[in-house]
């Protein structure tokens, strides 16, 4: 078997030689780069600028004031007034749509919330339920014109029908239906009657028949009594 060929030897200089063709290159690259830049003033004015805006040091502004380009500024300038234009249409849309759901989500609820108040300084809870008829004759009596407050008694009084009908008394009247009724099965049953009485005379005499706003705020809350107790308020 031949014996293993010996190692090459290397020359002391070469390593020498390739580290001095190699700065040697890399010189002649950054004085050609250097040569175009000094020959490009406004390229080596752009690449500093930059460098100095990625470092933080410089606006958005002075890089594209480096450019020394009137098109691209003005381009620049079109599009940030076309930015803060298209904010302001987003936050208008924003702000109306917000509106527009917020007056839709009352208006939703309306039928089913309760007044803050029904009659001076009386708090209704918000969790209650409130009969939207009842609301109605609430914003009759509370009317400033003297024909509401006659029509909140009439409107209460058929109420009154309604409510004696789902507790199971029958006649072909209200008054034969409040003389179906037990004393002692029937809470505020005198209550019922009065109020019922005077929707009576307000059927019967029409104009004639005057009705003050004290005596129909007594009148509904007679009906009221009747309606709280009987749960069909």
């Amino acid at each position: 078997m031949a014996d293993d060929e010996a190692p090459k030897k290397t020359h002391p200089a070469e390593p020498v030689i390739v580290l001095f063709f190699i700065a040697a290159l890399l010189g002649e690259l950054l004085l050609q780069f250097n040569r175009f830049l000094g020959s490009h003033r406004r390229l080596s004015d752009f690449l500093y600028t930059l460098w100095l805006f990625i470092k933080g040091e410089a606006s958005f502004a002075e890089l594209i004031g480096s450019t020394n380009s009137p098109a691209l500024a003005a381009t620049i300038f079109a599009l940030r007034v076309a930015y803060f234009g298209v904010s302001a249409i987003l936050v208008w849309f924003i702000i109306s749509t917000y509106k527009k759901y917020s007056a839709a989500h009352e208006k939703l609820l309306a039928p089913t919330k309760p007044p803050k108040e029904i009659f001076y300084g009386v708090e209704v809870p918000e969790e209650k339920f409130v009969n939207p008829k009842w609301l109605r004759v609430i914003d009759h009596v509370n009317s400033p014109n003297p024909s509401d407050w006659k029509l909140a008694i009439l409107e209460a009084d058929i109420m009154l029908g309604e409510a004696l009908d789902k507790m199971g008394y029958h006649g072909a009247t209200i008054g034969d239906k409040l003389k179906s009724i037990e004393p002692s099965d029937f809470p505020h049953l005198q209550e019922a009657w009065e109020a019922h009485k005077v929707r009576n005379s307000i059927a019967h005499e029409g104009s004639d028949y005057l009705v003050n706003k004290p005596e129909a705020e007594r009148v509904i809350k007679l009906f009221r009594k009747v309606f709280e107790a009987s749960k069909y308020i």
